[in-house]
C-alpha cells in the first residue's frame, strides 16, 4: 500500500532483494517515488540540506566523505537539474549516510526516472529494519528542508541520535566499517562473514580479517603481546629499552618491588588494552594497594608492575614491518582561559559534540575519583579558576578511552624512533602493531633524550590515528597493505536463462576442473566443489552460488542462473568475468515472464560481464542484443553449417561445430581457424553431463576457452 507523507511524497513497490540489481553491487532496495509537482524553493532548500549534511553526525563522521561530496558522493548517477530529480539524489544520499551512520558498509545507490511523476530509487541495504528506518527518516530531512526555519530539525536530531543509538548495537565496529568501505572503494566485493569478521574476495583468493588482525597476523604473536610481561622480557633479551618489570600475585609482594625499583610505579593488568587498569605515577603504598586490587580484578593470575618511566606517549604503527603513522596521545585536560573554573571548562571540553560514551570519535571526561585525585595533586578543586594557558591534567593516561587527546608526529619523529618501533614489531612477530613509546620528545631520538617501549599491541586501535591526521586514509593504506595489489575475485562465469543452462554450466564444470583446478558449481540441480557434491537438498541457486564463493579452496566456479532468481533474488555478486546468452527465447521454466522482460534479466546480466560474452550466433535477436549492450570481446557459439564470420570483430573468437557429421570442432578467430577434437565422454554423451547436447557442449568449450583454459587441455578434459 502506498505510503504519503507532509510534502506529498508517496513510495509505492518497495522491494528488497539479497542480490544485486539495476547496477547496484550488493544487496538492492527498488521503490518508486511519486512527486506529481516540481519542487517549490529548491534551491533555498538544497541549501539547508548541505548544512545538515555537515551536522549530520559528528560522533562519527563518514569515512571518506566531505560535506561539499554532497549528494553525489552517494550516487553512481549524476541527476538532471530538474526538481524532482534533485530531490530524489537528495533522498538517496541521505537515507545512505544514515545506515553507514548506523554502521552498515553499504555503497552507492542511485536513480531512474520512470516517467514524468515517478521515480525509482536503488538503494544499497545490509539490514532491511534499518535501511527502511533510514528511508523514513531520510524524508523527513527533506520535509524539514522545505521549511525556511528549518521547523522540527531539534526534535528530529533527537530521534535520529535515539535511533542510531540502537542500530549500531547490530552494525560493524567503527574499524571494521572503514575496512568494509575501503575495500569498497577498490572494487573488492566484501561480506560480512558472522559477528565482525570480513571476507574480502572470493573462493581460493579471498583473504579474512577482523579489526586490525589481518589474515596472516600470527596467533602466537598476538598471544605474546596480549602477555605483557613474557613480551617485555623478549624486547629487553634483543636490546630493546623497556622499563623494569615484574609479574606480582599479592599486594606484599607489589610493595616489596615497587620499593626495589624505587617510587613511582605503574600497575597493569597482565592481559588488558586499551588502558584498562593501567595506574601509572604511583607514589605510595595506599594508591599502590588500590590500584593492585583493581589490576587483578581484570588479570587473577598475576598483575604487571613496572617501573614508571616519565616522558610522553606515542602510539607507532607498524604494518608490514613499516611505520605508516605516529600520533602522540595527549591525557584528558582542559586549559585554562583566566575567568572559568575547572568544572565549567570540563562542561565544555564535554560539549564537543565529537565527545560521546565511548562509541563516539572523542570520549566525555568524568568526573570521577581519579579526576579528583589528579585535581588534589595539583593543588586544585573543580571550583579553582586556573590562569590563561595553564594546562590541568585530568587522567594520568592518555589513552583516547579515557578522554584523551592525539596530534600527528608522522612527519617529525625522528628516525630511530621509527626504527626502534619497527624493530619491536619484528621481534614480537605482528605484522600490524601498535607499538607504544615513551620518550620525552620524539623529535629527538631515544638514544640522546632516552625512553622505553611501553608495549606492543596486536589489534592496535586506530581511534588516535583518525584524530591526529583525519585527512590520512589510514585504514586504506593497511587495506592495500593486506591486498599486495592481488586480484581477490576468482574466474566466475554465470549462464543465464534458457532450457540449456543448467547442462552448460555441468560440461563447463568439468572442463575448467582441468590442469589442478577445484572449479565450483551452482545450478538448480546440485552445488559442487571439484568432484564433491556440497550443500545436500533444497538450496536454491542463489545461495549455492554465494556458498560455492566462499568456499576457499575453489579457484574457478560457473553458476546456471534461471531467469526466476535473478528475477527474485538478484545476482549473487557484482561482476562476472564471462557471461553466457544460450538464447532469448527458450525458459520453460520463466513462470509467465514475457520475452520483453527475460531480454532485459539477459542484458542486465550482460552488463554485469567484465571479461566477454559467449553468446548464441545462431539466433539473430541475440546477435543484436549482445551487440547494442556490449562492447567486450564475444565468443560465438554456432551448431549451423554455415558460420558468418563476418560477426568477429578483432577480439571475438567462434565456436563452431557444424551439424554436418563431423566431430571436429573448430575455434575460429580472424587470424585462423584451430581444430579440436574432444574426448569421446563429450562427443558421445555420458550420464555425468546428461547425455549429448551439440549446442551445450559446444557452449561450454566456448566459455571455458574464454576463461584461459588452452585448447589442448580441453581435449583432454
Amino acid at each position: 500500500m502506498a505510503k504519503k507523507n507532509a510534502i506529498n511524497v508517496k513510495f509505492e513497490n518497495l522491494r528488497f532483494t539479497d542480490g544485486a540489481r539495476e547496477g547496484l553491487l550488493g544487496p538492492t532496495l527498488t521503490v518508486d517515488l511519486k512527486l506529481p509537482q516540481p519542487i517549490k524553493r529548491w534551491p533555498d532548500a538544497e541549501g539547508r540540506l548541505r548544512a545538515m549534511a555537515r551536522h549530520l553526525w559528528e560522533a562519527e563522521p563518514l569515512y571518506n566523505v566531505e560535506p561539499e561530496d554532497w549528494p553525489g558522493a552517494f550516487l553512481l548517477n549524476t541527476p538532471s537539474d530538474d526538481s524532482r530529480e534533485q530531490f530524489a539524489a537528495w533522498l538517496v544520499a541521505f537515507q545512505i549516510a544514515l545506515q553507514r551512520i548506523a554502521r552498515d558498509p553499504v555503497g552507492a545507490g542511485g536513480l531512474a526516472k520512470k516517467d514524468e511523476s515517478v521515480l525509482e530509487l536503488v538503494l544499497p541495504w545490509e539490514r532491511q529494519n534499518i535501511a527502511s528506518d533510514a528511508l523514513k527518516l531520510a524524508v523527513q530531512y527533506l520535509g524539514i528542508s522545505l521549511s525556511p526555519g528549518n521547523s522540527g530539525l531539534p526534535d528530529l536530531q533527537k530521534k535520529v541520535a535515539q535511533w542510531v543509538n540502537s542500530a549500531q548495537s547490530g552494525g560493524l565496529h567503527p574499524t571494521n566499517l572503514r575496512f568494509a568501505r575501503a575495500a569498497m572503494e577498490r572494487g573488492v566485493p566484501v561480506r560480512r562473514a558472522g559477528g565482525q569478521l570480513l571476507r574480502l574476495g572470493w573462493g581460493a583468493n579471498g583473504k579474512r580479517m577482523e579489526s586490525t588482525f589481518g589474515h596472516e597476523t600470527s596467533v602466537i604473536a598476538t598471544r605474546l603481546a596480549r602477555h605483557k610481561f613474557r613480551a617485555s622480557q623478549i624486547l629487553a633479551d634483543a636490546g630493546i629499552p623497556v622499563a623494569p618489570a615484574v609479574m606480582v600475585r599479592t599486594e606484599k609482594e607489589a610493595q616489596a618491588m615497587a620499593e626495589r625499583f624505587g617510587w613511582p610505579v605503574v600497575v597493569k593488568p597482565g592481559n588488558q588494552d586499551q588502558g584498562v587498569g593501567v595506574v601509572p605515577g604511583i607514589r605510595d603504598v595506599q594508591t599502590l594497594r588500590q590500584a593492585f586490587s583493581s589490576a587483578a580484578s581484570y588479570s587473577p593470575q598475576g598483575v604487571l608492575l613496572e617501573k614508571h618511566v616519565s616522558g610522553e606517549d606515542h602510539r607507532l604503527l607498524v604494518v608490514g614491518g613499516r611505520v605508516r603513522v605516529a600520533t602522540k596521545r595527549v591525557p584528558a585536560h582542559v586549559v585554562g582561559d583566566g575567568h572559568s573554573s575547572i568544572g565549567k571548562l570540563v562542561r565544555s571540553l564535554n560539549a564537543d559534540p565529537r565527545r560521546g560514551d565511548g562509541k563516539s570519535m572523542l570520549v566525555q571526561v568524568k568526573i570521577d575519583d581519579e579526576a579528583e585525585a589528579m585535581l588534589n595533586e595539583q593543588g586544585l578543586s573543580l571550583e579553582s579558576v586556573p590562569a590563561e594557558g595553564d594546562t590541568v591534567w585530568l587522567r594520568r593516561t592518555a589513552n583516547i578511552s579515557t578522554g584523551g587527546t592525539a596530534e600527528d608526529l608522522t612527519s617529525a619523529i625522528h628516525p630511530d624512533n621509527v626504527r626502534l618501533a619497527e624493530r619491536a614489531a619484528r621481534i614480537i612477530g605482528l605484522d600490524i602493531a601498535g607499538i607504544d613509546l615513551i620518550c620525552p620528545d620524539a623529535h629527538r631520538s631515544w638514544r640522546e633524550v632516552g625512553g622505553v617501549i611501553c608495549e606492543v599491541n596486536a589489534q592496535p586501535g586506530l581511534r588516535p590515528h583518525w584524530l591526529g591526521t583525519p585527512d590520512h586514509d589510514v585504514s586504506g593504506e593497511i587495506l592495500n597493505y593486506l591486498l599486495q595489489g592481488e586480484d581477490l575475485r576468482i574466474p566466475v562465469a554465470a549462464v543465464v536463462g534458457g532450457d540449456r543452462r543448467t547442462h552448460v554450466a555441468a560440461i563447463a564444470h568439468v572442463l575448467l576442473g582441468a590442469e589442478n583446478h577445484v572449479c565450483g558449481l551452482a545450478s538448480e540441480a546440485e552445488a559442487r566443489v571439484g568432484v564433491e557434491s556440497v550443500g545436500g537438498t533444497g538450496a536454491d541457486p542463489f545461495k549455492r552460488a554465494r556458498m560455492i564463493l566462499s568456499d576457499p579452496t575453489v579457484t574457478r566456479a560457473v553458476f546456471a542462473l534461471p531467469d526466476p532468481t535473478l528475477l527474485a533474488q538478484g545476482h549473487p555478486c557484482d561482476y562476472y568475468q564471462w557471461v553466457v546468452i544460450t538464447d532469448l527465447n527458450e525458459g520453460g521454466d520463466s513462470q509467465g515472464l514475457s520475452s520483453d522482460q527475460r531480454m532485459l534479466l539477459r542484458a542486465q546480466a550482460v552488463a554485469r560481464a567484465t571479461g566477454g560474452v559467449v553468446a548464441n550466433a545462431d539466433d539473430a535477436a541475440c546477435v543484436a542484443l549482445v551487440r547494442q549492450v556490449s562492447s567486450l570481446p564475444v565468443i560465438w557459439v554456432s551448431t549451423g553449417s554455415n558460420f558468418d564470420t563476418a560477426l568477429l570483430r578483432p577480439s571475438d573468437k567462434a565456436v563452431v561445430w557444424g551439424s554436418n557429421g563431423d566431430d571436429a570442432m573448430r575455434v575460429v578467430t580472424e587470424k585462423g581457424t584451430q581444430h579440436l577434437r574432444l574426448a569421446a565422454h563429450l562427443t558421445n554423451g555420458d550420464a555425468e553431463v546428461g547425455g549429448l547436447d551439440r549446442k551445450a557442449v559446444a557452449f561450454a568449450v566456448a566459455v571455458s576457452v574464454g576463461m584461459g583454459q588452452p585448447v589442448d587441455v580441453l581435449a583432454e578434459a
